[in-house]
Protein backbone atom coordinates (compact mmCIF):
# COMPACT_ATOMS: atom_id res chain seq x y z
CA UNK A 1 0.00 0.00 0.00
CA UNK A 2 1.30 3.65 -0.54
CA UNK A 3 0.64 6.64 1.88
CA UNK A 4 0.41 9.64 0.12
CA UNK A 5 1.94 12.60 1.39
CA UNK A 6 -1.19 14.80 2.39
CA UNK A 7 1.67 18.20 2.57
CA UNK A 8 2.62 17.64 -0.70
CA UNK A 9 -1.18 16.94 -2.24
CA UNK A 10 -2.57 19.87 -0.54
CA UNK A 11 0.18 22.21 -1.80
CA UNK A 12 -1.09 20.91 -5.06
CA UNK A 13 -4.48 20.98 -4.44
CA UNK A 14 -4.05 24.45 -3.29
CA UNK A 15 -1.48 25.77 -5.94
CA UNK A 16 -2.74 24.17 -9.12
CA UNK A 17 -6.25 22.88 -8.33
CA UNK A 18 -7.73 26.30 -6.83
CA UNK A 19 -8.60 24.67 -3.43
CA UNK A 20 -8.98 26.96 -0.58
CA UNK A 21 -6.40 25.44 2.13
CA UNK A 22 -9.47 24.38 4.26
CA UNK A 23 -10.86 22.23 1.28
CA UNK A 24 -7.62 20.40 0.80
CA UNK A 25 -7.33 19.69 4.56
CA UNK A 26 -11.32 18.44 4.53
CA UNK A 27 -10.84 16.18 1.26
CA UNK A 28 -7.52 15.03 2.22
CA UNK A 29 -8.83 14.18 6.18
CA UNK A 30 -9.71 10.67 5.51
CA UNK A 31 -7.84 9.98 1.79
CA UNK A 32 -6.75 6.28 2.35
CA UNK A 33 -3.69 4.41 1.64
CA UNK A 34 -3.48 3.31 -1.86
CA UNK A 35 -3.61 -0.55 -2.93
CA UNK A 36 -0.97 -1.62 -5.22
CA UNK A 37 -2.16 -1.39 -8.91
CA UNK A 38 -3.57 2.23 -8.67
CA UNK A 39 0.19 3.46 -6.98
CA UNK A 40 1.61 4.03 -11.30
CA UNK A 41 -0.85 5.91 -11.75
CA UNK A 42 -0.66 8.34 -8.31
CA UNK A 43 3.10 8.04 -8.83
CA UNK A 44 2.36 9.12 -12.56
CA UNK A 45 -0.12 12.04 -11.65
CA UNK A 46 2.24 13.10 -8.57
CA UNK A 47 5.15 13.55 -10.71
CA UNK A 48 3.47 15.35 -13.50
CA UNK A 49 -0.03 15.43 -13.61
CA UNK A 50 -0.50 13.12 -16.38
CA UNK A 51 -2.93 10.03 -16.28
CA UNK A 52 -1.97 6.63 -16.61
CA UNK A 53 -5.62 5.13 -17.22
CA UNK A 54 -5.21 2.15 -15.58
CA UNK A 55 -8.25 -0.56 -15.31
CA UNK A 56 -10.05 -2.24 -12.45
CA UNK A 57 -12.29 -5.30 -13.83
CA UNK A 58 -12.84 -3.19 -16.83
CA UNK A 59 -13.25 0.07 -15.20
CA UNK A 60 -10.84 2.83 -16.05
CA UNK A 61 -9.74 6.20 -14.43
CA UNK A 62 -10.88 8.15 -17.21
CA UNK A 63 -14.65 5.90 -17.68
CA UNK A 64 -14.58 7.20 -13.31
CA UNK A 65 -13.33 10.82 -13.59
CA UNK A 66 -15.89 11.58 -16.92
CA UNK A 67 -18.48 9.40 -15.61
CA UNK A 68 -18.69 10.92 -12.14
CA UNK A 69 -17.33 14.11 -13.24
CA UNK A 70 -14.89 14.23 -10.61
CA UNK A 71 -10.70 14.79 -10.23
CA UNK A 72 -8.63 12.70 -10.30
CA UNK A 73 -7.56 12.17 -6.72
CA UNK A 74 -10.89 11.24 -6.25
CA UNK A 75 -11.47 8.55 -9.25
CA UNK A 76 -8.68 6.92 -7.46
CA UNK A 77 -9.84 6.93 -3.82
CA UNK A 78 -12.89 5.36 -5.83
CA UNK A 79 -11.67 3.31 -7.56
CA UNK A 80 -8.86 2.24 -4.26
CA UNK A 81 -12.12 0.89 -2.80
CA UNK A 82 -12.43 -1.99 -5.46
CA UNK A 83 -9.83 -3.27 -4.15
CA UNK A 84 -10.55 -4.00 -0.67
CA UNK A 85 -9.86 -7.61 -0.14
CA UNK A 86 -12.58 -7.79 2.48
CA UNK A 87 -15.23 -6.43 0.01
CA UNK A 88 -17.63 -9.85 -1.30
CA UNK A 89 -17.59 -10.11 -5.11
CA UNK A 90 -21.53 -8.75 -5.34
CA UNK A 91 -20.51 -5.61 -3.05
CA UNK A 92 -17.75 -4.99 -5.55
CA UNK A 93 -19.92 -5.39 -8.54
CA UNK A 94 -22.43 -3.12 -7.18
CA UNK A 95 -19.34 -0.36 -6.68
CA UNK A 96 -18.13 -1.17 -10.57
CA UNK A 97 -21.83 -0.47 -11.57
CA UNK A 98 -22.31 2.38 -9.72
CA UNK A 99 -18.99 3.94 -10.62
CA UNK A 100 -20.60 3.20 -14.33
CA UNK A 101 -23.42 5.59 -13.99
CA UNK A 102 -23.26 9.35 -13.86
CA UNK A 103 -24.12 11.02 -10.51
CA UNK A 104 -27.66 11.52 -9.34
CA UNK A 105 -28.06 15.09 -9.15
CA UNK A 106 -31.08 16.28 -7.00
Amino acid sequence: MFIVNKTELKKILVDEFTFKPYQADLFLSDYPPIYEPLVPAIQRWLMDRNILDISIEGLTIQDVIRKRQCNFLMAIREMNRLLDPALTSDIRKLIIEDLRNSPIIW
